[in-house]
């Protein structure tokens, strides 16, 4: 049995998320594996999944709101429960799901590569990187995540004995690093999971525009999703369409969701736009919509869209670094990035019914069954089988 362990700050509702669980469930399931997610905060959303061979341990730390505080439990009190529990347990591999954008790899690492510098030659290091690194103009997206990229590699020795990307681009991006230590493996879908789960009642109450149309955004209030630049979108045609908004996200930009409420109000949106904070099943409401209305800054590849396209919707999407990797003129209705008019036209022709939906949506469940989550899984062992023993090789 392969004892798994997986390093997440929490296991809330993000596409990231999701798909750890997703693959952890397939391997457990499939492979026989042992899988321990650790994180940083208590919240789970999985907890109904979580049973013999799949489990779940918390630092349980407190979300404290001072910077000293949550410097406080990031960069001291996570690692050293980390370290205490890593002590305490066998693991074959250990997973990092932390994105290189942030500091906390480095710690992470350094408290693995250094410390457990014994075991360490028998458990085997493996990152996964959701999101891409640049921006759609081809810079870093900050001053940091050049420093983070190079760190991780120390020059040329890799921290990690192998690093996962879900996108070719994201290969790309990390050119200097060696190559052959980069495997491309996908997010995974679960269609007949999502197909299910979107079946199951909503219980809202007093939403008398809930069974009018709308457009949805699947996504947390923050600035790299860019959900003001659907709002101005939306405002510039709301004299002219009867559909509605719904944005479904928790709020990990305090400010940002301060920018977008006071957006809302100054264009008196509150009627026709709705916030709901993220549900534990967030596929009815997909499921129900007319449309998902895609804004993000950059990405990976986003599980959510593979959601939609699961559930037969229209995606209007702006060209995200590395949206070709998923999306294209036959699976979506694409618009330029920070492009408010050619979005707000989409929305609207979409409303008009002047795009082929039919087609669209074939298309899109065409491209969606090269995602399957056992397919996902299957990639994921073979790449896990090979590091503990060279000599099992999947060819």
């Amino acid at each position: 049995m392969k004892r798994l362990l997986y390093v997440l700050p929490t296991l809330g509702p993000g596409g990231a998320e999701r798909a750890a669980v997703s693959i952890a469930q397939n391997l457990v399931d499939l492979y026989g594996y042992k899988v321990t997610f650790f994180t940083m905060y208590s919240e789970n959303y999985f907890t109904d999944d979580f049973n013999g061979n799949l489990d779940f341990v918390s630092a349980n730390l407190l979300q404290k709101k001072s910077k000293l505080q949550k410097w406080l439990n990031q960069y001291i009190y996570f690692f050293h429960a980390l370290k205490s529990f890593i002590n305490r347990r066998e693991f074959d591999i250990i997973v990092s799901g932390y994105e290189i954008d942030s500091e906390i790899p480095l710690i992470e690492l350094a408290l693995i590569d250094k410390i457990f510098v014994k075991k360490r030659k028998k458990i085997k290091l493996i990152s996964i990187i959701q999101n891409s690194i640049l921006t759609s103009t081809g810079s870093f997206r900050s001053d940091r995540n050049k420093t983070m990229l190079t760190a991780v590699s120390y020059g040329r020795r890799l921290i990690f004995d192998h690093i996962v990307v879900v996108t070719t681009n994201i290969k790309n991006e990390m050119k200097e690093i060696a190559q052959d230590k980069i495997t491309i493996i996908p997010n995974p879908i679960n269609t007949v999971y999502v197909i299910a789960k979107s079946n199951e009642e909503i219980k809202e109450e007093n939403l008398g525009w809930f069974d009018e149309p709308y457009y949805i955004n699947v996504a947390r209030i923050a600035s790299q999703k860019n959900q003001l630049l659907l709002l101005k979108a939306f405002a510039s045609i709301i004299d002219k369409i009867s559909w509605n908004l719904l944005m479904v996200g928790g709020i990990s930009e305090p400010w940002y969701h301060q920018k977008i409420s006071k957006y809302i109000n100054e264009n008196k949106l509150y009627d026709r736009v709705h916030h709901f904070l993220p549900p534990k099943n967030h596929f009815p409401y997909i499921r129900r919509s007319r449309a998902f209305v895609f804004t993000s800054r950059y990405e990976g590849l986003p599980l959510t869209i593979l959601e939609t396209m699961a559930l037969r919707k229209i995606i209007i999407s702006i060209k995200f670094t590395g949206y070709e990797n998923i999306l294209n003129s036959k699976n979506s209705i694409l618009v330029d990035d920070e492009n408010v008019m050619q979005l707000a036209d989409a929305m609207l022709r979409l409303s008009e019914g002047k795009y082929e939906e039919e087609k669209i949506v074939l298309a899109a469940n065409d491209t969606v069954r090269h995602y399957e989550h056992t397919i996902v899984s299957e990639k994921y062992h073979q790449l896990f089988d090979s590091l503990i023993d060279p000599n099992n090789l999947h060819i």
